[in-house]
């Protein structure tokens, strides 16, 4: 069975690296959602799709290009695509080069009540990281995260959407920000926690 489950994730890396190999690069402007874990990303990234965008989500490849500071394969593997959502999409240290390297990028931030938050995120970390969050420690880096987000942004509030994927006129508001026209479905949400 391990076999089997490690072919089956050896053809998705073949077939998804050949299909990066054939997309024509892009400098063009991107939207990226630099929401914080647990705050609706891969909700705004499936709304991403329905709206039409080439998007990509968390891929562990990428990621760990991204920890081993490998930022040309990053910038490399975006250039591919025309929306993100996760990792390493939303590192304060990645935003003012995602910015930098494609001008005219919108960048969504993802809020959420914060005590319905470390909630979500103590339980997600139990879950898929089989241990216990400190909730306190947790808080803190959202916070920091959401500060660093605004305060970057400050000048240009025309580049920044701040939102949540729980407001009823959460879809019509991601469809205006990134020149969409709204579906007249509700705004998905999905891994809930």
């Amino acid at each position: 069975m391990k076999f089997l489950k490690t072919a089956i994730a050896a053809a998705r890396h073949v077939k998804l690296r050949t299909q990066l190999l054939l997309t024509r690069p892009s400098s063009e402007p991107k939207v990226f959602c630099i929401g914080f874990n647990k705050t609706g990303t891969t909700s705004a990234g499936r709304a991403l799709k329905q709206l039409g965008f080439r998007h990509s989500t968390f891929n562990r490849w990428i990621w760990r290009r991204y920890q081993a500071g490998d930022i040309e394969r990053v910038l490399w593997y975006a250039s591919r695509f025309e929306s993100f959502d996760d990792l390493p999409w939303l590192s304060v240290d990645l935003i003012p080069v995602l910015d930098r390297e494609f001008p005219g990028s919108r960048f969504i931030l993802l809020e959420r009540p914060e005590s319905e938050w470390v909630s979500s995120f103590v339980r997600w970390t139990r879950k898929i990281r089989g241990r216990e969050a400190d909730p306190e420690m947790a808080l803190n880096s959202y916070r920091e995260h959401r500060r660093f987000c605004q305060e970057y942004f400050a000048d240009r509030p025309d580049d920044l959407l701040c939102m949540s994927v729980q407001d009823d006129d959460a879809f019509t508001r991601l469809a205006h920000f990134v020149g969409r026209e709204a579906p007249s479905e509700r705004f998905p949400h999905v891994n809930v926690t």
